[in-house]
């Protein structure tokens, strides 16, 4: 027995499904593997209707009453090597980590004369690892709450989602220890004699030279080294070899490098543009890109996602050895069956280098830590190996590609403050 289990139950039977039966077996298979009571449990589910997956939500908790559990609904989940994005399953990852601190925390977003608030993160404590966050697409400021966490968590690392799933607002289900919100985000701070090992693998990689910015404004990007960026990116395209042209004709991106003095491969991050209207020559950005930004042009690129994927678990795994317990991963709705035409490939690749269990759900958009900063990606796949042992954290990142996406941010740009209690004074104190 080991200190992580984790439980996959996927409907299978035509008509009307049984939610409360389906979370029962799936925390049943959890706790088989485990052989203890929990100490920490996730749980995600993928259902069409926001009340099954309520539903099942609270039947998992109240097998677990013990244990601090938090839980969201998505499109599709993740556990045992496969991925589901389609249909009804129920997913567990439950742990029993001697030592370990977990906090739990809802946030919430509140409208005030000067535009909203965000309320409910605790603060960082001396002995806090890590923060794992969910949130919900419509009612939370993911890319705005991102730009702001190391500050506000006095540098912890970040990693979470953006869950998926039905598209109406306030369809989103969250669990955190036994109370169900549909809106803003829930997460939990963990901390003590716990090891955590993060990294995040792109869908992209870097293509011809790389640039300096020369002109830019606001959310258009005038000039690449001196000429005209749209120009630079056909001329870019039409240098490639025809493989490469073809992945570029499919959707080129820009990858802006977070050290402008030394740019190295994973130290990009990677924004969607498209030709600017009434603009000639311009590139019309999803974020502004700053004058003396060092830039590079990515490609998506399935074969060179999915070795990335291998040989960076591969590390993770040789890091961790034997102190490797666990794992939950984050991966876009836009891999598996769209990316690699199977929507087990990143499930099954994580499970198979890291050998433990390995549980989440396809996310919209994925959290992880970047250059010292948290950001919002797209089209990642993001891991959080987790183990017993002495208290540390080690981020290993490659190259990310934040996308402003619709539906995902709705709020982003009327987030004008966060409440002073979002950054006071660390709390030393213990449970």
């Amino acid at each position: 027995m080991g200190l992580v289990g984790e439980g996959l139950a996927v409907a299978t039977a035509p008509g009307p499904v049984d939610m409360t039966a389906l979370a029962r077996k799936a925390v049943r298979q959890a706790l088989m593997h485990l052989g203890s009571t929990p100490n920490l449990v996730f749980v995600f589910v993928a259902a069409s209707d926001a009340e099954d997956a309520e539903q099942a939500l609270l039947t998992a908790h109240a097998q677990l009453p013990s244990a601090t559990v938090l839980g969201t609904s998505a499109s599709g989940v993740i556990a045992s090597g496969r991925g589901t994005d389609e249909g009804t399953a129920v997913a567990v990852w439950a742990a029993r980590i001697p030592g370990l601190r977990a906090r739990s925390f809802h946030l919430e977003v509140m409208a005030d004369p000067e535009g909203h608030q965000i309320v409910g993160l605790p603060g960082r404590r001396r002995d806090d690892v890590i923060a794992l966050l969910f949130t919900d697409p419509w009612s939370f400021p993911a890319t705005d709450f991102a730009a702001h966490a190391r500050v506000l968590l006095n540098s912890l690392p970040v990693v979470g989602a953006v869950a998926s799933g039905p598209a109406p607002a306030r369809a989103t289900r969250f669990l955190l220890d036994g109370r169900i919100h549909n809106r803003g985000a829930i997460g939990v701070m963990l901390g003590g004699h716990v090891e955590v090992t993060t990294l995040t693998s792109p869908a992209c990689r870097p293509v011809g030279p790389v640039l300096t910015v020369t002109d830019a404004e606001g959310f258009l990007l005038k000039s690449l080294a001196g000429s005209p960026a749209a120009l630079r990116a056909q001329e870019i395209v039409a240098a490639l070899d025809e493989p490469d042209r073809a992945l570029a004709l499919g959707g080129m991106q820009l990858g802006v490098a977070v050290d402008s003095e030394d740019p190295r491969m994973g130290d990009f991050v990677i924004h969607e543009f498209q030709a600017a209207e009434g603009e000639r020559g311009a590139l019309q950005m999803v974020a502004p890109v700053p004058v003396g930004a060092t830039v590079q042009f990515h490609v998506r690129d399935e074969v060179a996602a999915d070795e990335d994927l291998n040989v960076t678990l591969e590390g993770v795994a040789a890091r961790m050895g034997s102190r490797l317990e666990g794992a939950l991963m984050f991966s876009s709705t836009t891999r598996g069956r769209f990316m690699f035409g199977n929507r087990d490939h990143d499930a099954a690749v994580a499970h198979g280098r890291l050998a433990v269990p390995v549980t989440g759900f396809f996310a919209e958009a994925e959290m992880a830590p970047l250059g010292g900063d948290i950001c919002l990606n797209y089209q990642t796949a993001t891991v959080v190996a987790i183990g017993a042992g002495p208290r540390a954290v080690v981020g290993h990142h490659v190259a990310v590609r934040p996308q402003q996406i619709a539906g995902v941010d709705p709020m982003t740009r009327e987030v004008h403050k966060m409440l002073a209690e979002l950054a006071h004074p660390p709390d030393e104190g213990e449970l």
